[in-house]
């Protein structure tokens, strides 16, 4: 785990999957800098999601698995059910904002996609 948030931060990344690092294991980080101080690391573990919304928007996306950046149709607000390792407990995230992209992002590594699989002209 601290080798995830090592990776992520000292690369600059909101977001990484433990598989992209060849580990068999349902966890991420998102990390995002721009948010609350005391809610900024997210550590979440074997996720599931319980509601997605029909509204898309068009985002720009990247990822450290690629090199080009990509236009990906995401949802606009998601909701969560998920293991928080750093605060020990299991929560219900609720987001509209970036961080319901990164999860997106990140919940697509966990299954084995890429954005390039996504990608829209």
């Amino acid at each position: 785990m601290h080798r995830l948030i090592h990776l992520n931060i000292s690369h600059f990344g909101l977001g990484l999957s433990s598989n992209q690092l060849g580990w068999p294991y349902n966890i991420f980080v998102i990390y995002l800098p721009t948010l609350s101080y005391k809610r900024n690391l997210h550590v979440l573990a074997y996720h599931s999601v319980v509601s997605v919304s029909e509204y898309k928007e068009i985002y720009q996306e990247g990822c450290m698995s690629l090199l080009s950046d990509y236009y990906v149709n995401r949802s606009k607000k998601v909701i969560v059910v998920c293991y928080d390792v750093l605060r020990d407990v299991v929560c219900a995230i609720k987001s509209r904002s970036l961080f319901s992209i990164c999860f997106q992002h990140e919940h697509d590594h966990i299954f084995g996609s890429l954005i390039s699989d996504k990608y829209e002209s």
